[in-house]
């Protein structure tokens, strides 16, 4: 007997919500997204950095320390 194997990048919370199966989806879907938007000219980087919270000397809002330092990595 063929087993079939089913997967996606998402999954359904328990309240009906979907989220990624892990954070690193998200964050590399959201970091092609700003660099399309940074080469297409429509963001650059202080728009960014307001768009993710920057508080100036290296502080990021809580909720976007990992999207953050992806990012960094990138650029």
């Amino acid at each position: 007997m063929q087993q079939i194997l089913k997967s996606s990048l998402l999954f359904t919370k328990e309240n009906g919500d979907q989220d990624f199966v892990h954070d690193t989806y998200r964050d590399f879907f959201a970091a092609c997204k700003i660099q399309s938007k940074i080469e297409d000219k429509t963001l650059d980087f202080v728009k960014l950095h307001n768009m993710i919270g920057f508080k100036g000397k290296n502080n990021v809002s809580t909720g976007y320390v990992k999207l953050f330092s992806f990012l960094k990595e990138i650029f």
